[in-house]
C-alpha cells in the first residue's frame, strides 16, 4: 500500500491507502491492506476515479479478526466518495472486495479513527 503525508495513523486525521486491486474475475477484484500495526478504525472511506465513468456496482470491506475475515461495511456504488461509519474495530489487515460493471480500476481507501 502507498501511504501519503498522513501516514501516522492516530496522530493525524486519517490514513489514505491506494488499494491495488487483483482481479478475481472479469468483473470483480479484491485488495488487501496491511497497516503494519493494529489501528482503531471507526470510519472507512472509499473513492473511485469517476473521470472515466463510475464502474463499481457493489463493494464490501472486511477486517481480519482472529484469523477470519469479517465484513464491517458493504454497499452498492462508490462514486466520487463513499463513507461508512462502523463500530470501532481494531485491525491490522483490511480487505476491500468490489464487483464492477467493467474491468476493475484502482480504489482509494481512507481509514479514520472516527
Amino acid at each position: 500500500s502507498t501511504e501519503t503525508a498522513d501516514r501516522q495513523y492516530g496522530r493525524r486525521p486519517g490514513r489514505r491507502d491506494q488499494a491495488r486491486l487483483a482481479e478475481v474475475g472479469p468483473r470483480s477484484a479484491v485488495a488487501e491492506l496491511d497497516l503494519g500495526e493494529v489501528a482503531w478504525i471507526g470510519v472507512i472511506g472509499l473513492r473511485e476515479d469517476i473521470t472515466r465513468g463510475q464502474i463499481v456496482e457493489s463493494h464490501a470491506i472486511e477486517v481480519l479478526d482472529a484469523g477470519d475475515w469479517r465484513v464491517v461495511a458493504a454497499g452498492t456504488t462508490i462514486g466520487y466518495r463513499r463513507l461508512h461509519c462502523v463500530p470501532m474495530v481494531a485491525a491490522r489487515r483490511v480487505r476491500v472486495r468490489i464487483r464492477t460493471l467493467g474491468a476493475p480500476r484502482t480504489v482509494d481507501v481512507y481509514l479514520y479513527r472516527g
